[in-house]
């Protein structure tokens, strides 16, 4: 049921709504005496990196365009999907549902990823070069180190190895710490 507000109430509302333009173009109030100038670093976020570049390009197409333009557009990188893939199975640890993934929302030309038998999840992802890995990189860290847990990243020269330790289980990380050797190895 629908009640009908007290002229008081309307009143109230015109006139919130009448005065609420006149808040916004004031000006802002000097620090006075009691307020800092400038705030103390303890409140200051650190910078956060910017967003890599993507190439323009990949803009009107559609998810399967965008794999098909990086599977076809990869830089040469020594320390490639397919090589610790080999270098992986060489040591004894299987990679399964090893697929490509798109790697331009963290400014990668080219990912794969999957999961060893034991859980660990993998990603390797090539860059331009390494400036470009290292940005991507710090871009990663900073947008999903708080989402994810059991996280880690390393960069050989311009490849990323994006690394989860499935719930954190001490075999996971052991299990991690393996692939980061020989991935650190390529």
């Amino acid at each position: 049921m629908f009640t009908v507000p007290s002229s008081s109430t309307v009143r109230r509302v015109v006139l919130a709504l009448a005065l609420a333009p006149a808040c916004a173009d004031r000006p802002a109030v000097p620090p006075g005496p009691s307020s800092p100038a400038e705030p103390s670093l303890a409140t200051v976020a650190p910078p956060r990196p910017a967003k890599p570049a993507t190439d323009p390009a990949l803009g009107p197409l559609s998810l399967m365009e965008r794999l098909g333009h990086e599977a076809s557009h990869r830089p040469q990188v020594r320390a490639n999907p397919e090589r610790l893939a080999s270098a992986l199975a060489a040591g004894g640890l299987a990679l399964e549902r090893w697929k490509q993934v798109l790697g331009s929302p963290i400014g990668a030309r080219f990912c794969m990823a999957g999961q060893t038998t034991g859980g660990t999840v993998v990603s390797v992802c090539e860059f331009a070069g390494e400036p470009e890995a290292a940005a991507g990189l710090d871009y990663s860290r900073a947008t999903f180190d708080k989402l994810i847990p059991h996280r880690s990243l390393i960069r050989n020269q311009a490849a990323v190895l994006t690394l989860v330790a499935s719930g954190g289980a001490s075999e996971n990380i052991v299990e991690s710490k393996r692939v980061a050797e020989i991935f650190a190895r390529l």
